[in-house]
């Protein structure tokens, strides 16, 4: 896949982290409709849990492949653009963790472990929840505004696999999927 690699490696610009990233657990801790969400480390960090967002499929085809790693390597592409305290950094992407999917690519961001926000609010009782919901305007108000290509999310909702969050309150107190 020469040519899918010199794409990934454009001007766009994504960190490859590829032979430095360790899945930590034998069972996905989220999961989406086409992805699951790990917790892994830095090798060189073990102390320092991140997510590894691979996407599941069973299918082996080439041409089938290709045309995943494509689209997760688009949404990696859209994912690193994005800079706003209130949705989840993009750290870089992985070719080499792919659990049984060889060259599948994973996409890394840090893992937040007070969980997604219906998860937060059951252990939080007592949140401020309109602050909650004004961060969470606030990241889809700034994803409708990027320019020049306003991003739809498709796929919002509390409990959504990669909304983790809480880790250091009050940073990144609601974060969204991506794409």
């Amino acid at each position: 896949m020469p040519g899918l690699f010199s794409q990934l490696f454009s001007p766009a610009g994504l960190v490859d982290l590829s032979g430095r990233i360790e899945i930590t657990d034998s069972l996905a801790f989220a999961y989406g409709g086409l992805a699951d969400i790990w917790r892994g480390h830095y090798k060189n960090q073990p102390q320092n849990v991140i997510a590894v967002k691979i996407l599941r499929t069973y299918v082996q085809e080439p041409e089938y492949v290709q045309e995943r790693n494509k689209k997760l390597i688009r949404e990696a592409k859209v994912w690193s653009r994005f800079s706003h305290k209130h949705v989840v950094p993009f750290f870089g992407i992985s070719f080499d963790v792919g659990r049984g999917q060889p060259g599948a690519p994973a996409l890394i961001c840090p893992y937040y472990s007070n969980g997604n926000l219906t998860e937060y609010l059951k252990a939080n009782p007592k949140a401020n929840v309109i602050k909650l919901l004004s961060e969470a305007a606030s990241a889809v108000w700034y994803l409708h505004s990027l320019k020049p290509n306003a991003i739809a999310h498709g796929d919002i909702k509390a409990n959504n696999g990669n909304e983790r969050l809480y880790d250091k309150v009050p940073c990144r107190e609601f974060t969204v999927d991506c794409i």
